[in-house]
């Protein structure tokens, strides 16, 4: 026989599936330290049988499990597996062994062999004399061969016998020694219990003859009973018919009682059917008042709300009277405010066409007393200097005019908006044509335009609502 082949998953450093196809002949394992050359030989050994953890390199079974990393989770249970190719070497009907061991972290261990569930034992006795076990010459570890050498002569003996194929009988020898131990502590045990059972016989022999007597105590006890039986059979019967008799009686009675009992209740149906006519007049008496009530409450209730809607309206009034004061205001400050913008600018494009007209007639002096440069060098450096004086005072005109056009861009702005949002709210309650009027007198021929204040309506219904606190009733 020959390894062909070993399956290890989950036992110490192996956190998945490996499986190592053993050719024949030599195979060598070779790698740096660590690298897990030894956990291989010490599986082998764990599914032989070994139950030592210590010889395993463990403190406790439950250590032989992959415990896991930082990037592997830990795993449940271990388990290690061996294909043995059989040539006739084990009295056994397969031509290829696979056992298998499995641990858990209960410590729980099983043992497999060729698939099926089986016991240590069977795996030890399969491979006895064959050199393969856990303490067989066919596994050498690392300081075995010097603890060969230096062990007891009766220590190595076993290695020989097993070597020679008799160590499977020494230890069925030792088995039957055992059995046959056993089989003489439970002779002696039996002639005990027998010895014991020989004492009690004599009080077991008294006590069987009161058993007896009272056996027979029980059948007269028995006859007694019966013979009361039969009396008091026969005293109950003459109460029955006694009883039978005043039952006739009683059911006269009760038949009385009945026809009474039938009679009151056909008088109480009349009274409940008279009851019930009584409480429908008086339900559909109360469904009338209610209607009325109602009745009452609506109307009550549309009263108020008129009071209401006339009170809102009154006031809405109010507040589009104090909207008109007020940009009437607005628009005779804004134009006054042009109007003062206006004289500005003209006043200020006059200056500004003097100062143009001014600076064309010093370039012309320029020119004409360039050719003059010579001799009037200083002349040409104050006129320069009066040039640059005067175009600052330009830049200056033209910065103010730019600022009085913004301002007066920004006025003009303001008075559309004003005019723009009167228009709409006029438009928005229904008063187009009376607005229209009013822009015609008041803001020099301007027009109402109906498209605008069809497409603005949404706009200003909501600056409406926040001006005024009657707008939801308006709208």
């Amino acid at each position: 026989m020959y390894l062909e082949k070993v399956g290890i998953h989950g036992f110490k450093s192996f956190d998945e599936t490996i499986k190592l196809d053993i050719p024949q002949g030599i195979t060598a394992i070779i790698g740096p330290n660590g690298s897990g050359k030894s956990n291989i030989a010490e599986a082998i050994r764990w599914v032989l049988g070994e139950q030592s953890a210590k010889s395993l390199r463990a403190s406790k079974m439950e250590d032989l499990i992959f415990a896991g990393t930082q990037e592997k989770r830990p795993l449940s249970f271990a388990e290690v597996s061996l294909t043995i190719q059989n040539e006739d070497s084990v009295p056994i009907a397969f031509k290829t062994i696979v056992i298998k061991r499995r641990i858990y972290r209960s410590n729980e261990s099983e043992y497999f062999l060729n698939g099926a569930s089986c016991r240590l034992k069977d795996i030890q006795e399969i491979f006895m004399d064959t050199g393969i076990g856990k303490d067989g010459y066919s596994i050498i570890g690392q300081g075995q061969i010097d603890k060969v050498l230096s062990s007891k002569p009766e220590e190595r003996r076993n290695l020989f016998e097993e070597a020679t194929g008799i160590y499977k009988f020494k230890v069925r020898r030792q088995e039957a020694w055992q059995k046959l131990s056993k089989e003489r502590e439970n002779l002696l045990r039996v002639d005990d219990i027998v010895s014991e059972i020989e004492r009690t016989l004599e009080p077991l022999r008294v006590e069987a003859e009161k058993t007896k007597q009272y056996l027979k105590l029980q059948d007269e006890i028995k006859v007694l009973d019966i013979n009361l039986f039969l009396n008091e059979d026969t005293q109950i019967k003459n109460q029955i018919e006694a009883s039978k008799n005043n039952l006739e009686i009683v059911n006269l009675q009760y038949n009385k009682e009945e026809t009474r009992k039938n009679n009151l209740v056909v008088m109480q149906e009349n009274a409940k059917n008279s009851r019930i006519e009584v409480q429908k007049s008086i339900d559909n008496l109360s469904e009338k008042i209610i209607q009325l009530e109602k009745t009452k409450e609506q109307a009550n209730s549309h009263i108020q709300v008129s009071k209401e809607r006339v009170c809102n309206f009154e006031k809405f009034l109010e507040d589009i009277a104090q909207v008109n004061q007020n940009a009437s205001d607005n628009i005779a400050n804004l134009n006054h405010q042009i109007e003062l913008s206006n004289t500005k600018q003209i006043a200020l494009n006059l200056e500004k066409a003097a100062k143009v007209k001014q600076l064309e007639q010093l370039e012309q002096d320029f020119d004409k007393f360039k050719q003059e440069k010579a001799t009037k060098q200083q002349q040409l450096e104050n006129i320069r200097q009066a040039i640059f004086d005067k175009q600052r005072e330009v830049d200056i005109l033209n910065f103010d005019i730019e600022k009085n056009n913004a301002l007066s861009l920004q006025n003009q702005n303001q008075i559309d908006c004003v005019l723009t949002k009167e228009n709409e709210l006029f438009c928005h309650r229904g008063l187009k044509d009376a607005t229209c009027s009013y822009w015609a007198v008041n803001h020099r021929g301007s027009t109402c335009s109906s498209m605008k204040c069809s497409n603005s309506t949404a706009h200003h219904t909501k600056t409406l609502r926040r001006k005024s606190p009657l707008s939801s009733f308006c709208l």
